[in-house]
């Protein structure tokens, strides 16, 4: 059912996570770039390629700016605010909903290379 799909995905909002916490608690501007169920080797549920796709986040790393759209491809150089801090939390899906089909540690840090 589409419940059991979806039960992981029920806490969506990020006022309450770490980047959030820590924006408010120095003051700073806060951009969040989220897609819940992304991960680093598998998506979340990777047996069921239709509940997020087929491709991990590294794919999209190297091949586009937004999930949308693979064009235009993000310009490195051209920087309007460059960030002082930087909070990724990446590799939770890797092992979540996933019923024991998991990488292994030198999968999941080959990954990060």
């Amino acid at each position: 059912t589409p419940e059991v799909f979806l039960e992981g995905w029920k806490y969506d909002n990020c006022d309450f996570a770490a980047p959030s916490l820590l924006a408010q608690t120095f003051g700073a501007d806060l951009y969040v770039e989220a897609e819940a169920g992304m991960g680093l080797t598998q998506n979340a549920n990777a047996k069921y390629e239709f509940v997020m796709g087929p491709y991990p986040m590294p794919y999209f790393w190297t091949n586009q700016t937004l999930l949308t759209t693979p064009v235009p491809p993000w310009n490195f150089q051209n920087q309007i605010q460059i960030p002082d801090l930087v909070v990724i939390s990446l590799g939770g899906n890797d092992y979540n909903h996933q019923h024991g089909n998991v990488p292994d540690n030198s999968t999941f840090i080959q990954a990060y290379h």
